[in-house]
């Protein structure tokens, strides 16, 4: 049988409620006639967003990630013959630098698909990061990649 690999990145990145343990604070922010809340997790040191005013970019936009995404991933030869499809469930932060960091899986597929999913985000180039107002935040995104085989066509 031969089979053809296939990594279909989600086209955006989202956001799930979030759930700490620690100090939650809204925020509201106006600018004209528009409210933004912002939610916090005061993480006693830092706090880190999962929305923001001005939301981190990657240089390029979305396009270009999605383009390194796709430039970087590959499918294991061990994958491919073990016949393994799902999703790989990733969490990351972009700090106030710009930088992606604290990656972490939420939902392992199998660990070589995991570290490759993990190298992707580590290798990533910076981020202009996410403000509110004046002032930079982190802020946590989650990314769902697919790895799916398809069949050849004859």
């Amino acid at each position: 049988m031969n089979t053809i690999k296939h990594i279909a990145l989600v086209s955006f990145l989202y956001f799930l409620p979030i759930t700490s343990f620690s100090q939650v604070e809204s925020k509201e922010l106006r600018a004209g006639d528009y409210i933004l809340h912002a939610t916090t997790v005061d993480l006693s040191l830092n706090e880190m967003f999962i929305m923001c005013g001005e939301m981190p970019d990657f240089p390029g936009g979305i396009d270009k990630l999605m383009k390194y995404a796709k430039n970087f991933l590959y499918y294991p030869e061990t994958a491919i013959k073990d016949s393994i499809e799902g999703r790989v469930l990733l969490q990351f932060m972009i700090d106030t630098t710009g930088k992606a960091c604290n990656e972490t899986i939420l939902e392992s597929l199998r660990i070589d698909l995991d570290t490759i999913c993990l190298s992707m985000i580590r290798h990533m180039p910076a981020w202009n990061p996410g403000k509110i107002g004046s002032r930079l935040v982190q802020v946590r995104f989650w990314w769902p990649i697919r790895f799916m085989l398809t069949k050849k066509k004859k």
